[in-house]
């Protein structure tokens, strides 16, 4: 805070004899709330990790893709800390080859949620999804002038898991650091609002 500095440099300029600590005896420096201090405050501020235990998850591996874990993992970053939805959304409209990959993954996965909780693709989302390196199959690879080397093909593992939404618990933390991040977790917990209700409904008819 601005008072700690300023007593700190008194400090310093008196032990070099440029100040006299005497003229600042009779002055009080009252602690001024910062509001740039505060506002990192809040940003830096994480919930307890009991709380995000406390949460619904499943987790989801794909084994065997035939492709190397790094252009996989271009497509899984992608995906990274969104709603189902949203994620869905990226990996349709994404060009990268190994989309449809993760689509499936995130769709068993979602559906997973589904059977054992009966939660909706609104109320996830998508905690942790990467690649890993699987097997690595040698193959003799043709060169020119009678030369011949060493060709791995390689084979990578998809891991996703999903994690239950809590959106009180994301829109405080959103609003320390942006008021457009807790507009969107709102709109958010609007959309899994309305779903839960329309698939009661359904039920009902049903």
């Amino acid at each position: 805070p601005p008072s700690l500095l300023i007593l700190f440099f008194t400090k310093m300029l008196s032990l070099h004899g440029l100040v006299h600590t005497a003229k600042f005896s009779s002055i009080t420096i009252h602690q001024i709330p910062c509001p740039l201090f505060s506002a990192l405050s809040l940003k830096n501020r994480t919930f307890s990790s009991e709380s995000r235990n406390q949460l619904r998850k499943t987790e989801t591996q794909e084994t065997g893709i035939r492709v190397s874990p790094w252009k996989l993992n271009l497509v899984a970053k992608q995906v990274r800390n969104l709603t189902v939805q949203e994620a869905y959304a990226q990996t349709l409209y994404s060009k990268k080859h190994q989309a449809r990959n993760v689509y499936k993954t995130l769709a068993k996965a979602a559906t997973e949620m589904e059977e054992r909780y009966g939660l909706l693709p609104e109320e996830l989302m998508v905690a942790e999804a990467f690649a890993t390196m699987g097997t690595r199959m040698k193959r003799v690879r043709i060169m020119g002038r009678g030369y011949h080397g060493v060709e791995h093909r390689k084979f990578a593992h998809l891991t996703v898991r999903l994690r239950e939404i809590d959106f009180p618990a994301r829109i405080a933390e959103a609003e320390g650091q942006s008021r457009f991040r807790a507009r969107r977790w709102r709109k958010l917990e609007q959309r899994a609002a309305s779903a839960r209700a329309a698939a009661g409904k359904e039920e009902e008819e049903e």
